[in-house]
């Protein structure tokens, strides 16, 4: 299967941190907070308004596009506020492209987490962080023989390197109790010779998922990783249009008989978040739709 049929969020990995646009809405940290990464498009903004929708105060995270982060801002917003769920939002970004992102990940959020009003108790030193989604991703195709190390290197800094960095630097905010939820791919699951080192990238992330779940277990931490396939994303969406007979393939490999929409998966992810689902870690969810059955 081409990967690039698979769904990642097309929010750019690359930029430095911004200035954070924030909601008007009072925060502190009595609230519930989740952070979202790869947020200002596609699955990500789609989950960011769902967790919204929940009563969640809403770290959108971006690489570049602080106009599109913006525009997420504003739907999510509009979502808490028409649910009447007292959820809100904050944009900051940060570059996952970086080394060890991680820590300026975090002191991006800190910065932006404080312009919008929300800081530690005083007993505690970081905000606190109910759910993390690591869901930015990149696409880079290429197989064995086209593709040289730097494109598996580049696929596993964004979609590998930068989760287990944003987790590593950020254990001590992660309360008691909080959820991590990781976007995998449907790439993971079966041959993708001709995107080799993106599936690689996403089958490592099934493994991380699984072992931070043993890992974080004693502290009631949940960890579960979903594997989207074929999503209407912005990405997809412009080379459906331009070759629309590969959509067609797609579908008619897929059992529900049509493409994902980013909310398709946003769903999934919100179900992992919720009570509902407290007796669920160290899983990953096939949300394709029945892709390849």
């Amino acid at each position: 299967m081409n990967a690039q049929n698979e769904n990642q969020s097309t929010a750019a990995t690359t930029g430095s941190a911004t200035p954070a646009a924030a909601s008007s809405a009072p925060a502190t940290q009595a609230r519930k907070i989740a952070v979202v990464t790869g947020a200002s498009r596609g699955m990500g903004r789609a989950i960011a308004i769902r967790l919204a929708r929940r009563g969640y105060t809403v770290g959108i995270h971006y690489g570049s596009n602080a106009d599109a982060a913006r525009e997420a801002l504003d739907l999510v917003n509009q979502a808490a506020t028409e649910a009447g769920s007292g959820g809100s939002g904050f944009v900051f970004g940060a570059d996952l492209s970086e080394q060890d992102p991680g820590l300026a990940f975090w002191s991006a959020f800190d910065t932006a987490a404080a312009e919008a009003g929300i800081s530690p108790l005083a007993d505690e030193s970081t905000v606190k962080i109910d759910a993390l989604v690591n869901n930015a991703g990149v696409f880079l195709a290429g197989g064995i023989a086209k593709a040289d190390t730097s494109v598996l290197v580049k696929n596993l800094q964004v979609n590998t390197i930068a989760p287990y960095s944003i987790v590593h630097h950020g254990l001590d905010r992660l309360r008691d109790g909080a959820r991590i939820v990781s976007t995998s791919s449907g790439a993971a699951k079966g041959a993708a010779a001709g995107s080799m080192g993106y599936a690689m990238s996403k089958a490592a992330v099934e493994s991380f998922t699984k072992s931070l779940a043993a890992a974080l277990g004693e502290r009631q931490i949940r960890v579960n990783a979903v594997q989207p396939g074929v999503t209407m994303t912005d990405v997809n969406k412009q080379w459906f249009e331009n070759a629309p007979q590969v959509k067609e393939q797609m579908v008619a490999h897929t059992a529900l008989g049509r493409v994902g929409e980013p909310d398709d998966v946003a769903a999934v992810v919100d179900s992992l978040i919720s009570e509902d689902m407290s007796w669920v870690t160290g899983a990953v969810i096939d949300a394709s739709g029945g892709m390849g059955l």
